[in-house]
This record gives structure tokens, C-alpha cells and sequence, in this order.
């Protein structure tokens, strides 16, 4: 056996071209078949000059994602070559971002720097997405940055019409799960869209189709799912208060996290387990909700009928509404609860998407 490892001949392939077509096929077949390949390092050879560097300019850009506590979009250097393509070609394909000339990436890196800045400070003021993590799909981000790409040092102004075509963009986006497949031609799209809409308020905007592609009665609560991060995003837009204690949740700090032990079962799980109720019917969306740990651990495995006399009769209503929660909850079957609350969100999604 070792004779034969030993005496293997491996292919040693040479490939010399001026073409960056050709460069970004060969790249794009060699990935395919699960070969990591560092488009970043290219780039920044390509663009660079003695008083240009990419790398240094990415870095630059990192600590100003930092100080907007978007941390981890700094670690997804592909996204932000999209980003770049994006403003520069219109285009986010493989071989449109090897297309990418030097003298075009150091002409436009000051409007792409405040284009990814402008739209994560849209994401978190207009939307309440305190954190990277929390993007059901960060593929959204590409032409939401060429909208808010600029070289005005002050960056881009949006009217209140563009700011409610651009909301209705991100939720129609994200509940069809439009980036979840054909990314790069789906941002292509939207690029064209996002250009017309910042010379012209009135643009008659190409929406996302006016869909919920997934069940909140069935699709399963996974912190690192896209449809688990919609679903939080939804609940975060009423700004929550906690059941018992009427705490109002801080969702800066558990939307940062986006950590399971901050999201609690209104139906307890213990509760359902002795009903005969498996994992799966259990951590479903819609029996989902933000509680205080505090009030967590006076529920315990509670039935809603026992713990729902702890909440405020005075602010019952307030508490439940804020959380898209049935009224009645505690008068309800298990089964019962889940469509009346599903019934509730879809109403709720319903409203933002049209």
C-alpha cells in the first residue's frame, strides 16, 4: 500500500489565460467539486495599487460594521464581494465579480463602504434586526446596499415613500423565501429595481409574489433557520412584553444573542410531553413566544389555564396582542391554540407584505 501511495503520479494542470471568463468558469467547476478557492486574494492582486490596497480597505470597513453590531458580516467576505459587484456590474455572478477592474473597484469602494453601511443602518432603525445572525437571508443585503450606495459623505436621504417600498420589498422577500434559490439572478432583479426607485420615488416597484412559502403550525423553531428568523423578526416589529410580569423584552439584547434559552413555549413543553405531545408537535413557531426568564421559571410546566391567572386582567389584552397571541389561549386545546395563533400571524404577515 505504501509503494502505491508512494509511486501515485497526481496531475499537475497549468492554466494561463488573460481572460477572466475563462479564469471565472475553471473557478466556479473547480468549487463544484468542493475545492475552497480565495476570490478575495484575486481581487485585491487585481485592484491593486500603491495607494489602493483591497485588503486594507475591507479592513477599514470591518471596524465600521463592528460599531454597527453587524460583527459577523465581517466574516463573510463572498457577501461582500456580491456587495461590490453588485454596485460596480449590477450582476453578483461568479464571473462578473472576476470581471471587476482594479480602477472601477477603487473608483466605487467609498460608495460600496456606504452602501453596506446605509443599509445595515436601515435594517436595524426601520426593521429592528439588531444583528447579522438574525437575517433570514443575507443574500437581501446585495441590493439593499446598491440602493443606499453613494459617494455623498452624508449618504442617502429616503423619502417615507421609499422607505415603505423598501420595508414591503424586505417582508415580501423574506416570507416567500425569495433569496432561498437562483440568488444571483433574483439580485440581479432587484438591483435594476433599487436603482429606479432611488431616481424616482414613484417607480412602479416589481415586488416578491405575496406569499408565506412555510406553515407556523409545523415548521419547526431552529434559531439558525431562515423561517425561524422571520418568525422572530415578525414577533420583535410589536415590541413584546413578557406574560406574567408585563416586562417589556429587551430586544436589543436578545436579538444580538438570538439564543434559544431567550425564546419560550407558551404551551410548556413538559405540559405537552405528559399530553403525549412528540418534539416536533411541540417547537413549532406558533407556540413560540418572548418571555422573561423570570416568568419562564414561574410557569414551568404549567398548563395556560393555571398560569394565565397570574397574568394582569387590566393588561391581559395589551400583553397578548403584543405577542400575537389568541386572547382566549388558556381556554384552548393544544391542537386548537395552534391554528387560532397561526391564524394570527399569517393575518399579521398578510398586513406587511401587502
Amino acid at each position: 500500500m505504501q509503494e502505491r501511495f508512494k509511486e501515485y503520479i497526481i496531475p499537475n494542470e497549468t492554466f494561463v489565460s488573460d481572460d477572466r471568463n475563462n479564469v471565472a468558469i475553471v473557478f466556479e467547476r473547480i468549487n463544484r467539486a468542493g475545492t475552497e478557492l480565495n476570490v478575495f486574494q484575486l481581487l485585491s492582486a487585481w485592484s491593486w495599487s500603491e495607494d489602493f490596497d483591497l485588503t486594507e480597505k475591507f479592513e477599514e470597513l470591518q471596524q465600521d460594521i463592528v460599531e454597527h453590531e453587524y460583527d459577523e458580516l465581517c466574516k463573510d467576505q463572498d457577501l461582500q464581494l456580491k456587495i461590490c459587484s453588485g454596485v460596480i456590474n449590477g450582476e453578483t455572478t461568479p464571473a462578473k465579480i472576476l470581471e471587476l477592474q482594479g480602477e472601477d473597484i477603487r473608483n466605487s469602494f467609498n460608495k460600496i463602504k456606504n452602501g453596506i453601511i446605509g443599509a445595515v443602518d436601515f435594517l436595524k432603525r426601520e426593521l429592528n434586526i439588531a444583528s447579522y445572525r438574525l437575517l433570514p437571508f443575507p443574500g437581501l443585503l446585495v441590493p439593499l446596499a446598491v440602493f443606499f450606495a453613494t459617494d455623498k459623505p452624508e449618504g442617502v436621504s429616503y423619502t417615507d415613500k421609499q422607505k415603505q417600498k423598501l420595508i414591503k420589498w424586505f417582508w415580501r422577500s423574506i416570507f416567500s423565501r425569495r433569496f432561498s434559490a437562483g440568488v444571483n439572478d433574483k439580485q440581479a432583479f432587484d438591483i435594476v429595481q433599487m436603482k429606479a426607485l432611488v431616481k424616482n420615488e414613484d417607480h412602479s416597484f416589481s415586488y416578491p409574489p405575496k406569499e408565506i412559502s412555510f406553515s407556523f403550525s409545523e415548521a419547526t423553531f431552529y434559531v439558525n433557520s431562515a423561517n425561524t428568523k422571520s418568525f422572530i423578526i415578525l414577533l420583535s416589529q410589536f415590541y413584546p412584553c413578557s406574560f406574567l410580569s408585563g416586562a417589556k423584552i429587551d430586544l436589543n439584547k436578545v436579538l444580538q444573542k438570538i439564543n434559544k434559552n431567550e425564546f419560550h413555549h407558551i404551551f410548556p413543553q413538559k405540559f405537552l410531553e405528559k399530553q403525549g405531545f412528540n418534539a416536533k408537535e411541540i417547537n413549532v413557531l406558533a407556540n413560540i413566544c418572548f418571555l422573561t426568564r423570570g416568568d419562564n421559571n414561574k410557569i414551568k410546566d404549567k398548563a395556560p389555564s393555571v398560569y394565565a391567572k397570574e397574568i394582569s386582567q387590566e393588561n391581559r389584552s395589551k400583553y397578548l396582542q403584543s405577542a400575537l397571541c389568541p386572547e382566549n389561549f388558556d381556554e384552548l386545546d393544544y391542537k386548537d391554540f395552534l391554528i387560532k395563533r397561526s391564524e394570527i400571524i399569517r393575518d399579521k404577515v398578510m398586513q406587511m407584505i401587502e
